[in-house]
C-alpha cells in the first residue's frame, strides 16, 4: 500500500510504501519495530507477503541466525567461536546457552534421544564449568572480580549459562565482600543458583585437598537473605548439603522477594531440613517444579500443609520415595503435569494404583523406576482399582504421552497386573521408554516390542536406556513402529 503525504518543511510530495496495516508509518520505522521480535516471528513475517519479506530483507540473515545455527553439532569452543561473528550472531548463541545451561536440565526427567541434542547438552555443561570459576581452596584464590572485570557495563551478561555456585563458606570477610560486590554488579543475570551448606566444623585440613567452587564462604545461613536479594531474577535454586548435622536457623519472613522463583530441588540435601523448610514457606506458593528427597517424609507437611504451600505445582521428582511420601500423594490436590518417582525401596502397588488415580486427568509425563512389590496386593483391592477405571466415560489417563518405567517392568508375567489395564490406562501414550540409572541394560526382547505395539496402538517408538553417572551419553536402544500403508 502507498500513501502520498505533503512535507510541509520541504514543500514536495513523497510516496510511502508500508504493509497494509498502517499506511502512514514508513518502512524505516517498521524495520525498527520488527527489529524487536523473536527470530520464530520474524520467519513468519517474511512468510507473510512479498511487502513484509522486502521490509526485514537487509536483517533477516543475522535475524534468523538462532534458527539456522547448528549449535547441536558443535563442542563447546565452536559454540564460544560462534558468539565472535558479530553481535546478531551472539546475542542467538547466548540465547540458546542460558536456555539450555544445566541448572536447567535438573528438572527434565525424560529421555533425550537426539545424539546431537546430548553432544549439545554436554557442549552447554563445559561452557558451564568454565564459568564456575573453580579452584583448590587453599592453594590459591584468584579474585573473580579481576576474573570478570569491574568495568562491565549493567548490560553485560559475564555468565553465560546465567548460572552460579555460592558456598556458605567463605575463608575470610574479604572474600565475602567481593562476593557481595560481584552480585551488586551483576546479580540481576542471574538465573540459576547451586547453594552448597557446609559445616561449620569442617576441618581444614580436609578442606585444602577438597575442590571446592571458588565462591565459598565461611559464614552463617543469615547472610544468604542478602545474597539472595542480589539475584532478583533467580528461577532457579538448587539447594546441596552432604553431612552437616545442625545450621542456624533462617526465619522466612527474613528471605527476600523473589517474584521469578519457580524451581526448587533439595535433590543434593540430604541432612536437617531447617533451611528447605524455611524456603518452602516462603516461596511455595509460586514454586511449580520441586525435586524433593526428603521434604514429603517430614510429619509436619501434611496433606492439608502441602496443598496450602504449594497450590500451583506442576512438576514433581521424588527421591527415595517411601511408604509416608506414596499415602501423601494419592491424597493431594495438586495438578500435576509431570511425576518422577525414584525409589530404593519396595512400594507397595496399591499405592501407585491410587497415585496414579490421582493425578489421571492431568499427567502428561511419568516416571517410575524401582521394583514395585505386588505380592501384597489383595484381589479386592484389584478388582476395586478395575472398577474405578470404568467408573468415567473418559480415559484414565487422556493426557500422558510419555511413560518411563524401570526395566523390571519390562517382565510382564511378572508384572500382569500393570500390563493388563495398560490399553485403557495408557492409550494415549506416544513414547514408552524402559531405563535403569545404574546398569546399562541387556537386548531388549522382541516379543516384549511386539506386545507393547499391540497393546497400545498409539506408541510410535520405545527407548531402552541407562544412565550411568560417568556416562555423558547414555546407552539407548530406540525402537520405532512401522507404519504400512493399505493400498
Amino acid at each position: 500500500m502507498s500513501s502520498t503525504l505533503e512535507d510541509s518543511g520541504a514543500g514536495c510530495r513523497s510516496v510511502l510504501k508500508s504493509p497494509n496495516t498502517n499506511p502512514y508509518l514508513p518502512p524505516e520505522i517498521w524495520v525498527i519495530i520488527l527489529g524487536h521480535l523473536s527470530a520464530s516471528d520474524v520467519l513468519s513475517i517474511t512468510n507473510a507477503c512479498d511487502n513484509w519479506n522486502e521490509l526485514v530483507a537487509t536483517k533477516k540473515t543475522f535475524a534468523l541466525l538462532e534458527l539456522a545455527l547448528p549449535l547441536l553439532n558443535l563442542n563447546y569452543q565452536d559454540i564460544l567461536t560462534c558468539r565472535r561473528v558479530r553481535k546478531d550472531a551472539k546475542l542467538s548463541v547466548d540465547t540458546l546457552v542460558e536456555n539450555y545451561s544445566t541448572a536447567q536440565y535438573n528438572f527434565n526427567f525424560s529421555h533425550e534421544e537426539s545424539i546431537p541434542r546430548q553432544n549439545f547438552n554436554a557442549a552447554i555443561k563445559e561452557i558451564d564449568n568454565a564459568y564456575l570459576f573453580e579452584t583448590i581452596f587453599g592453594t590459591g584464590y584468584p579474585k573473580i572480580l579481576f576474573v570478570v572485570g569491574e568495568n562491565r557495563k549493567p548490560g553485560d551478561n559475564p555468565f553465560l549459562t546465567r548460572s552460579i555456585p555460592i558456598h556458605l563458606n567463605f575463608p575470610n570477610d574479604e572474600a565475602y565482600a567481593e562476593m557481595e560486590r560481584m552480585l551488586t554488579l551483576f546479580g540481576h543475570h542471574v538465573w540459576n543458583i547451586d547453594l552448597w551448606v557446609e559445616s561449620l566444623e569442617n576441618d581444614e585440613e580436609e578442606l585444602n585437598v577438597m575442590i571446592v567452587p571458588h565462591l565459598n564462604a565461611r559464614v552463617s545461613t543469615n547472610k544468604l537473605p542478602q545474597l539472595l536479594n542480589l539475584v532478583p531474577n533467580l528461577k532457579t535454586l538448587h539447594l546441596i548439603c552432604h553431612g552437616m548435622e545442625s545450621m542456624e536457623e533462617l526465619r522466612p519472613e527474613e528471605l527476600p522477594e523473589l517474584k521469578h522463583l519457580v524451581n526448587l530441588s533439595l535433590e543434593g540435601w540430604s541432612t536437617e531440613k531447617s533451611l528447605p523448610i524455611s524456603i518452602i514457606h516462603r516461596y511455595g506458593s509460586q514454586l511449580t517444579q520441586l525435586i524433593d528427597r526428603s521434604l514429603l517424609h517430614d510429619d509436619q507437611f501434611t496433606v492439608e500443609v502441602l496443598n496450602k504451600m504449594l497450590p500451583n505445582l506442576r512438576k514433581l521428582k521424588v527421591i527415595r520415595v517411601s511408604a509416608l511420601s506414596l499415602t501423601k500423594l494419592a491424597k493431594v490436590t495438586w495438578k500435576l503435569e509431570e511425576l518422577a518417582l525414584e525409589a530404593l525401596r519396595t512400594w507397595r502397588t496399591n499405592d501407585l494404583f491410587a497415585i496414579i488415580n490421582n493425578f489421571s486427568k492431568t499427567l502428561v509425563q511419568l516416571q517410575i523406576l524401582g521394583e514395585i512389590d505386588s505380592s501384597s496386593l489383595s484381589l479386592d483391592t484389584i478388582k476395586e482399582f478395575f472398577a474405578g477405571l470404568f467408573r468415567y466415560p473418559c480415559e484414565a489417563l487422556p493426557k500422558l504421552k510419555l511413560l518411563s518405567l524401570d526395566r523390571d517392568f519390562a517382565q510382564m508375567e511378572k508384572y500382569e497386573w500393570f500390563w493388563k489395564p495398560a490399553p485403557r490406562m495408557f492409550r494415549n501414550i506416544r513414547e514408552l521408554h524402559f531405563c535403569k540409572e545404574d546398569l546399562s541394560p541387556d537386548r531388549i526382547d522382541e516379543t516384549l516390542v511386539k506386545k507393547v505395539f499391540q497393546r497400545l496402538p498409539n506408541v510410535g517408538r520405545i527407548l531402552h536406556w541407562s544412565k550411568r553417572n560417568d556416562m555423558i551419553n547414555p546407552y539407548q536402544t530406540i525402537l520405532r513402529r512401522v507404519y504400512i500403508r493399505s493400498q
